[in-house]
């Protein structure tokens, strides 16, 4: 999963996906091999909710140059805001293509 999540540390996946599974979004299953190997595989509830997020994403991705963006904002957050949604996408065909 890591190499599919190109942007997005180690840690800040492991701590999201805790969170998730937490959340009751995820399912995470140990296999005892060396070295260890997880899987982690959306749940029913979470199924329900990649419809809406991919379109909100789609939406965001579309029309992301009529968006104000605020004068503080710099276009290094801009394009970090922007890689993240193409991250939470990606991440959502990834667990379901699994």
């Amino acid at each position: 999963m890591k190499r599919d999540t190109y942007g997005i540390s180690h840690k800040m996946l492991s701590q999201t996906l805790q969170k998730l599974e937490q959340q009751h979004f995820v399912i995470r299953t140990v296999y005892p091999t060396v070295p260890p190997r997880v899987e982690y595989q959306l749940t029913t509830l979470a199924q329900t909710l990649l419809p809406m997020l991919i379109a909100l994403i789609e939406w965001a991705q579309t029309h992301a140059s009529e968006l104000p963006i605020p004068e503080h904002a710099s276009e290094q957050m801009l394009m970090f805001v922007l890689h993240y949604f193409d991250s939470i996408y990606y991440l959502s065909v990834f667990i379901m293509s699994t």
